[in-house]
């Protein structure tokens, strides 16, 4: 949200056009109290006045430190309103302050303070009442404000009249936008507000945006667009990252397409971004044990997470959701006589507390296996009175000999 450095004359002045107001009820006497809005400017001399040379050279740190106590000034202001003179008084505090007179930094003061108390309607009608007044950052102001509250239609509403006033979106717009449609899983939006004019654009998700809309298309089984998403990632951030690449791969393990999931293991490891963790290599093993292929299988498990004596180095460590991938493969046999297993206790991975390195994503798209789902069953049901535990409390031998009855292993 854009932070709005508000100046201790322009507090006063909104306040005493309150008090002055004829419409306006008597103050009550909590608002009489120092309130955030009214604290008097402090006496400047014009000699130590700063001049524009200064203030063009002011410190970055500085300039963001003013920013973050003029946001901390607004919360306890309007907290002030809220708590001390009530919802409903708050609400026809702000309201006296509109009118014509408005400057955009006492519009964009209005706009946060209306959406902090919750007060969208007002927002609304608010924003129809200055909408000549309204600039570049105001707009922008205005649908963060929507897009964080999930107004999508209001959202909607404004932005396509700030294009059509020939007014730019700003990226932390684009951003709060995207994520409402994420958040409510409007997929054909967020798709087109995303993939609109994307070789002209600059804008750069997060990599926490990027996990809500790939969840979004993977409960909407649109595998395909993982793809896509993760090459456009690494298109406008200029680099292959972690998280696009394993969109990539997870596009095609999710279709069992043994073809397409080795020639992205081919380009990831040709540019360098194939991670030490278990991410990339579960994705692949969790796809073959979905096609029920014990060759395949048994080779990544052993060449992938270096195993075997003539394996060579470490590799990628097991973790969870790697061991619940080989117990679901030797209970349903497609492991044969559990010569990973064996393996694997011979290493001493067995006797490591429990972890889950994989990426949430691969999880989303595969599931929890039968194992892994037993093993949080189970403890939970031993543990009842101590909930806060996870199961990285236990070591994997633990986890085995826990669910071993039940698995009839």
């Amino acid at each position: 949200m854009a932070t709005i450095s508000l100046s201790a004359s322009f507090n006063a002045g909104l306040v005493s056009r309150y008090r002055s107001s004829p419409s306006s009820p008597s103050v009550p006497v909590t608002l009489r109290r120092r309130s955030p809005l009214i604290r008097a400017a402090p006496p400047t001399s014009t000699k130590h006045r700063p001049t524009e040379k200064s203030m063009i050279r002011s410190d970055p740190v500085d300039v963001s430190r003013r920013k973050h106590n003029a946001t901390d000034q607004l919360s306890s202001a309007l907290r002030f309103l809220k708590e001390e003179a009530g919802l409903e008084e708050a609400k026809h505090f702000l309201k006296q302050l509109e009118g014509d007179n408005l400057d955009c930094q006492a519009i964009a003061f209005l706009i946060q303070a209306y959406g902090r108390l919750g007060l969208y309607d007002d927002l609304s009608r608010f924003a129809k009442s200055v909408g000549h007044l309204l600039d570049e950052a105001t707009y922008n102001l205005l649908l963060v404000e929507f897009a964080s509250a999930g107004l999508v239609g209001k959202m909607e509403e404004h932005a396509r009249r700030l294009l059509s006033a020939r007014l730019p979106l700003k990226p932390k717009t684009k951003t709060a936008m995207l994520e409402a449609y994420a958040n409510l899983g409007c997929l054909q939006k967020m798709d087109d507000a995303f993939f609109a004019n994307r070789n002209r654009s600059t804008f750069v998700p997060g990599d926490r945006l990027v996990r809500k809309m790939a969840m979004v298309y993977l409960q909407n089984y649109r595998f395909s667009r993982l793809e896509d998403l993760g090459r456009q990632v690494s298109l406008r951030a200029g680099r292959r990252t972690p998280l696009a690449c394993c969109l990539e791969l997870l596009s095609h393990a999710c279709i069992l397409s043994r073809k397409g999931m080795d020639a992205v293991a081919r380009e990831v490891k040709a540019a360098g971004v194939w991670a030490d963790d278990a991410s990339f290599a579960n994705a692949v093993a969790l796809a073959y044990l979905k096609m029920k292929d014990p060759k395949s299988l048994s080779w990544w498990l052993a060449s992938q997470f270096r195993i075997l004596p003539h394996g060579g180095g470490d590799g990628v460590r097991p973790d969870m959701v790697t061991f619940g991938v080989a117990m679901d493969g030797y209970s349903s046999g497609l492991l044969g006589d559990g010569g990973v297993l064996q393996q694997w206790v011979k290493r001493g991975f067995l006797n490591e507390a429990a972890a889950t390195r994989t990426d949430p994503l691969v999880i989303a798209a595969f599931g929890k296996g039968a194992f892994h789902r037993a093993c949080e069953e189970r403890y939970m049901t031993l543990h009842l009175n101590s909930r806060e535990k996870e199961l990285s409390s236990c070591s994997y031998q633990e986890l085995l000999r826990l669910v071993s009855v039940h698995l009839g292993v």
